[in-house]
Protein backbone atom coordinates (compact mmCIF):
# COMPACT_ATOMS: atom_id res chain seq x y z
CA UNK A 1 0.00 0.00 0.00
CA UNK A 2 2.59 2.43 1.16
CA UNK A 3 1.96 6.56 2.19
CA UNK A 4 -1.63 7.62 2.21
CA UNK A 5 -0.64 11.49 1.73
CA UNK A 6 0.94 12.39 -1.74
CA UNK A 7 3.80 15.12 -0.45
CA UNK A 8 5.99 13.01 1.94
CA UNK A 9 7.65 15.93 3.96
CA UNK A 10 11.89 15.15 4.78
CA UNK A 11 12.97 14.11 7.97
CA UNK A 12 14.93 16.98 9.08
CA UNK A 13 15.53 15.26 13.17
CA UNK A 14 17.27 11.74 13.78
CA UNK A 15 14.72 9.16 15.16
CA UNK A 16 14.96 7.18 17.87
CA UNK A 17 13.61 3.53 17.07
CA UNK A 18 11.44 2.91 20.25
CA UNK A 19 12.44 -0.76 20.73
CA UNK A 20 9.36 -3.50 21.60
CA UNK A 21 10.97 -4.61 25.37
CA UNK A 22 10.71 -1.29 26.14
CA UNK A 23 6.90 -0.60 25.74
CA UNK A 24 6.55 2.91 25.40
CA UNK A 25 2.74 3.98 25.26
CA UNK A 26 1.64 6.83 24.13
CA UNK A 27 -2.18 8.22 24.58
CA UNK A 28 -3.44 10.77 21.86
CA UNK A 29 -7.16 12.22 21.54
CA UNK A 30 -9.10 14.15 18.41
CA UNK A 31 -11.02 16.99 18.21
CA UNK A 32 -13.50 14.25 16.39
CA UNK A 33 -13.65 11.60 18.94
CA UNK A 34 -13.25 12.39 22.44
CA UNK A 35 -12.32 9.37 23.59
CA UNK A 36 -8.63 8.53 24.49
CA UNK A 37 -6.76 6.09 23.03
CA UNK A 38 -3.81 4.09 23.68
CA UNK A 39 -1.17 2.97 21.42
CA UNK A 40 2.92 2.69 21.15
CA UNK A 41 5.49 4.93 19.94
CA UNK A 42 7.36 3.99 16.93
CA UNK A 43 9.95 6.25 16.82
CA UNK A 44 10.41 10.39 18.21
CA UNK A 45 12.57 12.98 17.70
CA UNK A 46 13.06 16.55 18.30
CA UNK A 47 10.39 17.83 15.75
CA UNK A 48 7.64 14.66 16.37
CA UNK A 49 6.71 10.75 16.82
CA UNK A 50 4.76 8.32 15.25
CA UNK A 51 2.54 5.82 16.66
CA UNK A 52 0.83 2.65 15.39
CA UNK A 53 -2.84 2.08 15.77
CA UNK A 54 -6.01 0.92 14.07
CA UNK A 55 -6.97 2.63 11.10
CA UNK A 56 -10.52 3.10 12.64
CA UNK A 57 -9.03 4.75 15.61
CA UNK A 58 -6.40 6.30 13.46
CA UNK A 59 -6.79 10.52 13.17
CA UNK A 60 -6.91 12.66 9.82
CA UNK A 61 -4.04 14.16 7.87
CA UNK A 62 -3.55 17.92 8.88
CA UNK A 63 -5.60 17.17 11.98
CA UNK A 64 -4.75 18.72 15.67
CA UNK A 65 -4.12 15.87 18.29
CA UNK A 66 -3.91 15.94 22.01
CA UNK A 67 -1.14 13.36 23.45
CA UNK A 68 0.27 11.99 26.32
CA UNK A 69 3.55 10.42 26.64
CA UNK A 70 7.15 10.25 27.72
CA UNK A 71 10.12 10.20 26.09
CA UNK A 72 12.78 7.78 25.94
CA UNK A 73 13.70 7.70 29.53
CA UNK A 74 11.99 10.62 30.36
CA UNK A 75 9.16 12.58 32.58
CA UNK A 76 5.25 11.96 31.08
CA UNK A 77 4.46 15.13 28.87
CA UNK A 78 1.23 16.44 27.47
CA UNK A 79 1.44 18.44 24.10
CA UNK A 80 -0.25 18.93 20.83
CA UNK A 81 0.49 17.63 17.57
CA UNK A 82 -0.40 17.96 13.83
CA UNK A 83 -0.69 14.66 11.80
CA UNK A 84 1.98 15.03 8.89
CA UNK A 85 1.75 11.22 7.54
CA UNK A 86 -0.27 7.99 7.79
CA UNK A 87 1.55 5.01 6.56
CA UNK A 88 -0.20 1.43 5.89
CA UNK A 89 2.51 -1.10 6.66
CA UNK A 90 4.76 -3.46 3.83
CA UNK A 91 5.34 -6.88 3.99
CA UNK A 92 8.14 -6.40 5.93
CA UNK A 93 7.29 -3.42 7.95
CA UNK A 94 8.07 -4.35 11.57
CA UNK A 95 4.63 -2.95 12.89
CA UNK A 96 2.98 -5.29 10.94
CA UNK A 97 1.55 -7.31 13.95
CA UNK A 98 -2.12 -6.81 13.75
CA UNK A 99 -4.75 -6.28 10.74
CA UNK A 100 -5.47 -2.99 9.90
CA UNK A 101 -2.82 -1.32 11.73
CA UNK A 102 -1.38 1.75 10.52
CA UNK A 103 1.72 4.07 11.69
CA UNK A 104 0.68 7.84 12.20
CA UNK A 105 3.52 10.08 11.86
CA UNK A 106 2.92 13.61 14.28
CA UNK A 107 4.95 16.62 14.04
CA UNK A 108 4.60 18.83 17.83
CA UNK A 109 2.17 21.90 17.27
CA UNK A 110 3.43 25.00 19.17
CA UNK A 111 5.68 23.06 21.49
CA UNK A 112 6.94 24.79 24.89
CA UNK A 113 10.78 25.70 25.14
CA UNK A 114 10.97 23.41 27.72
CA UNK A 115 9.54 20.47 26.67
CA UNK A 116 12.06 20.85 23.23
CA UNK A 117 14.66 21.15 25.83
CA UNK A 118 13.29 17.98 27.99
CA UNK A 119 12.83 15.60 24.49
CA UNK A 120 16.37 16.56 23.08
CA UNK A 121 18.26 16.13 26.01
CA UNK A 122 16.12 12.60 26.74
CA UNK A 123 17.24 11.60 23.05
CA UNK A 124 20.77 12.60 23.33
CA UNK A 125 20.93 10.53 26.84
CA UNK A 126 19.33 7.63 24.35
CA UNK A 127 21.45 7.65 21.88
CA UNK A 128 24.63 7.70 24.14
CA UNK A 129 22.97 5.03 26.46
CA UNK A 130 22.43 2.73 23.06
CA UNK A 131 25.98 3.57 21.17
CA UNK A 132 24.35 4.89 18.22
CA UNK A 133 24.92 7.96 16.12
CA UNK A 134 22.04 9.80 15.66
CA UNK A 135 21.52 10.09 11.37
CA UNK A 136 18.97 12.68 10.61
CA UNK A 137 17.84 10.43 7.61
CA UNK A 138 15.30 9.05 9.67
CA UNK A 139 18.19 5.99 10.50
CA UNK A 140 20.64 5.09 13.04
CA UNK A 141 24.05 3.69 12.61
CA UNK A 142 25.79 1.96 15.44
CA UNK A 143 28.70 3.36 16.43
CA UNK A 144 31.58 0.67 16.79
CA UNK A 145 34.47 2.84 16.50
CA UNK A 146 35.95 4.88 14.17
CA UNK A 147 35.22 4.27 10.50
CA UNK A 148 37.96 5.20 9.24
CA UNK A 149 40.48 3.08 11.50
CA UNK A 150 38.35 0.28 10.82
CA UNK A 151 38.38 0.76 6.70
CA UNK A 152 42.02 1.93 6.47
CA UNK A 153 42.73 -0.84 4.24
CA UNK A 154 39.83 -0.25 1.89
CA UNK A 155 40.58 3.02 1.78
CA UNK A 156 43.89 2.66 0.70
CA UNK A 157 43.27 0.10 -1.78
CA UNK A 158 40.82 2.63 -3.76
CA UNK A 159 42.80 5.39 -3.35
CA UNK A 160 45.91 3.21 -5.02
CA UNK A 161 44.07 1.95 -7.40
CA UNK A 162 42.65 5.71 -8.27
CA UNK A 163 45.89 6.95 -8.89
CA UNK A 164 47.10 4.19 -10.94
CA UNK A 165 44.40 4.32 -13.58
CA UNK A 166 44.90 7.99 -13.84
CA UNK A 167 48.76 7.27 -14.23
CA UNK A 168 47.79 4.02 -16.85
CA UNK A 169 45.71 6.89 -18.60
CA UNK A 170 48.27 9.82 -18.31
CA UNK A 171 50.59 7.19 -20.14
CA UNK A 172 47.96 6.11 -22.95
CA UNK A 173 47.18 9.85 -23.88
CA UNK A 174 50.90 10.87 -23.94
CA UNK A 175 51.94 8.03 -25.38
CA UNK A 176 49.47 8.12 -28.22
CA UNK A 177 50.11 11.98 -29.53
CA UNK A 178 53.96 10.91 -30.42
CA UNK A 179 53.22 7.62 -32.35
CA UNK A 180 53.03 7.78 -35.92
CA UNK A 181 51.74 5.31 -38.14
CA UNK A 182 54.38 2.94 -39.86
CA UNK A 183 54.02 2.65 -43.83
CA UNK A 184 53.87 -0.69 -45.21
CA UNK A 185 56.71 -2.28 -46.73
CA UNK A 186 55.40 -1.79 -50.24
CA UNK A 187 55.86 2.05 -50.21
CA UNK A 188 58.96 2.64 -48.36
CA UNK A 189 61.41 4.34 -51.17
CA UNK A 190 58.60 4.79 -53.81
CA UNK A 191 59.13 8.53 -54.24
CA UNK A 192 62.82 8.04 -54.37
CA UNK A 193 62.37 5.64 -57.21
CA UNK A 194 60.17 7.94 -59.02
CA UNK A 195 62.24 10.80 -58.68
CA UNK A 196 65.30 9.04 -60.27
CA UNK A 197 62.55 7.56 -63.06
CA UNK A 198 61.85 11.08 -64.10
CA UNK A 199 65.63 12.18 -64.07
Amino acid sequence: MGVLKLQKKPRAAPRLRMEDEETAGIRFTTSRQKKIFSSSIYDISESGISFVCARKYCPQIDEIIMMDFAPAGSMQLACMGRVARIEAPGIHSPWNNFPDTVKVGVTFYNLPKQYKTLIAESLKKAFSARNIRPVSDGFTVNLQGNWLVQNWQSVLATMALFIGAFFAALMIWDGSKDKKPDSPEWSKGIFEKIKSEKK
